[in-house]
């Protein structure tokens, strides 16, 4: 390149139309720098976005769609309720001896609860039980009596007043009979209700006696 341009501005050639210039040494030497400054320069830097010196571009995600289940959950306020709700009392007055349960616990229905002093309720049933053994020997005497007066009454061995009087016994014990049976039934009852048990099933609340407090029947 540098020999190009020596030819250029050879002195030694006539120029048709301008006058004989002459090349001094100072000319060339400046011709000579400013065509390596030309050809030293480079292009500029290009900018951080790139050639052209625009931004970069923003980086995104990327995301896969694909169907699925998807849970929807919703939180609403809102306030619980006891479906029953039912008050535990006692069936039989006694002095209550022991609690059975914990306080805030869930029970199931027929569960022991309290447990009352049943010492008069099984004396009760002791007593109950020995009139119901007196009755049926009463029963059997009195059958045996009338069984005995129905051949005398038919030979008019004895009159039809003790005859009656032998049926009307015989009624009376077995009557008896029936009543000591329903005493030891009712003495029963009594004794099973010195135990409190859970009406229902659920979570029981805080208990309103203590152990060796008299409760009456019917108290909660």
């Amino acid at each position: 390149m540098l020999h190009a341009a020596a030819q250029a501005v050879d002195p030694l050639i006539p120029h048709p139309t301008s006058r004989p210039v002459a090349w001094t040494p100072t000319a060339l030497t400046l011709s000579i720098a400013l065509l390596l400054a030309a050809c030293g320069q480079s292009a500029p830097p290009a900018g951080p976005g790139g050639p052209s010196g625009m931004p970069p571009p923003a980086e995104v995600g990327v995301v896969t769609v694909s169907p699925g289940d998807v849970g929807l959950v919703t939180e609403l306020p809102g306030r619980l309720e006891a479906s029953r709700v039912a008050q535990v009392r006692a069936r039989a007055a006694g002095i209550l001896q022991k609690r059975l349960f914990t306080e805030g616990s869930d029970v199931r229905a027929g569960q022991a609860l309290f447990a009352i002093d049943a010492a008069p309720y099984e004396a009760a049933l002791a007593s109950a039980q020995a009139s119901v053994a007196k009755a049926e020997a009463n029963v059997m005497q009195s059958t045996a009596q009338a069984e005995r007066f129905k051949p005398l009454i038919e030979a008019k061995a004895i009159s039809q007043q003790e005859f009656v009087n032998a049926q009307a016994a015989q009624k009376l014990a077995e009557a008896d009979l029936a009543v000591a049976r329903a005493a030891v039934k009712t003495a029963s009852i009594n004794v099973g209700y010195a135990h409190i048990t859970a009406p229902i099933a659920g979570r029981i609340g805080r208990a309103l006696v203590t152990e060796g407090a008299l409760v009456g029947q019917g108290e909660a």
